[in-house]
């Protein structure tokens, strides 16, 4: 099964760009997809730039870098993220049907991944001076594509959906606690273990892939594994999590305030609305019944954030989050931003 992001569209690209996994190869290989369970994805690794030119790319200090903007957005580029690391990344593809530029990353526990990004976010980056420029033709062509996609859209809870989809959600509870029961789950589950390994329980991954093997509609483990690793990787890439999240919010689980779908294939075919709805909730289910066995009771989720006043925590409820019950994993995985405090 093909992600969205593979099907639909279609990506200028120079050199070699075959369909590359996503890679979700963690510093400390904790979950922070799925709570109990996990999936490792190994991509390949760069090697197309020297270590001298990863290391500059990377580097921190004053270096003449260019602000990013859609005159660099050529296949063969090199950039950098603009984030703690200067990730090094280089612009494998345009998608102008659907607004994204493709990069592959560089360095780090996501090198290998190839990123979806919309045109608009260019500014995040900054291009290395030798950097081919694209031409004014090419620059208006984003510019028009970026006016009829950059939209966002908010859908509330409906409470009968709400309802509805709790029911459904008891259900497969019910029906998932029932398998787990036939297929030698303990009654109590003591995960203490597996949280100091920071390395899930191989117990739990079987009972998943098994559980979604056997149910329908078929090709869920797929689509697990798909989503799970888009959402370590980067959530953002792309529709395919974002379809995801936008179904959890019709379904009545939680509010969307975000971008529209940009491509529509990424809620049809193997990839509909119903079948992501059938995966939210038979994974609902299954997680809810595994979590009912898991001692002790009451454990503690850690999430670090970075905030300058305490006023502008304003918890939300929203449809996934990034968290591990390993408190000293937290503050690694989510560092405050600079002159904030954790």
């Amino acid at each position: 099964m093909k992600g969205p992001s593979e099907v639909g569209g279609r990506l200028i690209r120079r050199g070699h760009c075959g369909a590359q996994p996503d890679c979700d190869t963690l510093a400390n290989q904790e979950d922070v997809a799925w709570p109990f369970v996990h999936a490792r994805h190994t991509g390949p690794r760069a090697g197309m730039l020297t270590l001298d030119h990863v290391n500059a790319l990377a580097s921190t200090a004053p270096v003449q870098f260019s602000a990013g903007n859609l005159s660099w957005l050529v296949p063969g580029n090199h950039a950098r993220m603009l984030d703690a690391r200067r990730t090094p990344v280089r612009v494998t593809g345009i998608d102008l049907q659907h607004g994204y530029f493709e990069v592959e990353i560089l360095a780090f526990e996501d090198s290998g991944a190839r990123w979806l990004v919309p045109l608009e976010e260019v500014s995040h980056y900054q291009f290395a001076p030798e950097s081919t420029r694209a031409d004014a033709i090419a620059v208006a062509s984003m510019e028009d594509i970026i006016r009829q996609l950059d939209v966002t859209v908010r859908i509330a809870v409906e409470q009968e959906n709400h309802r509805e989809t709790m029911q459904q959600i008891a259900a497969e509870r019910a029906r998932a606690d029932a398998w787990l029961a036939a297929h030698g789950a303990p009654d109590t589950i003591d995960v203490t273990p597996h949280i100091a390994s920071r390395r899930g329980s191989p117990d739990a991954i079987r009972w998943l892939a098994e559980y979604l093997a056997e149910g329908l509609p078929p090709g869920l483990p797929d689509m697990d594994d798909q989503i799970a690793a888009k959402y370590v990787s980067n959530p953002g890439s792309g529709d395919l999590v974002r379809a995801h999240l936008i179904t959890m919010a019709r379904l009545g689980l939680c509010g969307y305030h975000g971008k529209v779908i940009r491509d529509e294939s990424s809620m049809s075919g193997i990839w509909s609305e119903e079948r992501r709805a059938a995966h939210i909730r038979i994974r609902s289910g299954f997680v809810q019944a595994l979590w009912r066995r898991a001692a002790p009771a009451g454990l503690m989720l850690y999430r670090g954030i970075g905030l300058q006043t305490d006023a502008e925590f304003e918890p939300s409820r929203v449809g996934l989050i990034s968290a591990s019950m390993a408190r000293v994993t937290a503050p690694g995985r989510h560092p405050p931003a600079p002159g904030s405090r954790a």
